[in-house]
């Protein structure tokens, strides 16, 4: 419904139509500029054809073509940005775009495969917390993430609920009365980590296979316990 928000409201402003059933709790208007490229990509998905995406870095202006067999569309549910997820035919890997980034979409050859392509997306999505497929040398490789939190359960199961509301592909587990176990398997354990933080001052332990994760989250812990006193170990 998102991308289209605009077209919609064109037609109801036409027709005097009001809208008195559905309200938005989040919308994001601003991608609308998306809308033109995401009718061309989608367009390819129907057809199960090749694309040239004709691409701009967000970083350095570089600019750049990928030829990818376009597969699904993300959209973020705390930003509003749109991802396009593809299969890279060079570099045969699954990999993630913004949509914004995409200035012109070529239609190519009708893909034999297509569905093999999906099903392949379809078996890796688990691994994803958001849309990274992590980095290139290492693709195909999980990070795993274990934490460990800290709950009165006389007051405060809701902070069960939301662990397993928001786990994902996780797994919850009661280790013993108070305290609960998240683990979880990604391609990019670093996406998980905003998330992750907003448990500080729960987790009792918190490990990960992602060296320089597990690095940054126990200098961070440090570094809170230098700046707000107590001892660390």
């Amino acid at each position: 419904e998102n991308p289209f928000g605009v077209v919609g409201s064109f037609i109801m402003d036409k027709l005097g139509a009001k809208n008195n059933i559905f309200v938005r709790k989040h919308a994001y208007m601003v991608h609308t500029l998306d809308d033109e490229i995401l009718i061309d990509i989608m367009e390819a998905m129907e057809q199960k054809k090749a694309v040239l995406l004709s691409c701009v870095s967000r970083k350095n202006d570089k600019k750049h073509e990928i030829t990818a067999v376009v597969l699904k569309i993300h959209c973020s549910v705390q930003t509003g940005r749109n991802y396009l997820i593809m299969y890279f035919t060079k570099q045969k890997r699954l990999m993630s775009v913004r949509v914004d980034s995409i200035v012109k979409v070529t239609p190519l050859d009708v893909v034999a495969d297509y569905d093999t392509y999906y099903r392949y997306y379809e078996d890796n999505r688990r691994f994803l917390w958001g849309t990274s497929f992590g980095k290139s040398r290492r693709y195909g490789q999980k990070e795993h993430i274990h934490m460990e939190i800290a709950v009165d359960e006389a007051k405060e199961m809701y902070v069960v609920k939301r662990l397993e509301r928001e786990k994902r592909s996780g797994t919850v587990t009661k280790k013993s009365d108070g305290l609960y176990a998240f683990d979880i398997d990604l391609f990019d354990a670093n996406e998980a980590f905003p998330w992750i933080k907003t448990f500080i001052g729960r987790i009792v332990a918190f490990e990960t296979t992602n060296e320089e994760l597990q690095d940054k989250f126990d200098s961070d812990i440090a570094r809170l316990y230098e700046i707000y006193g107590g001892a660390y170990e």
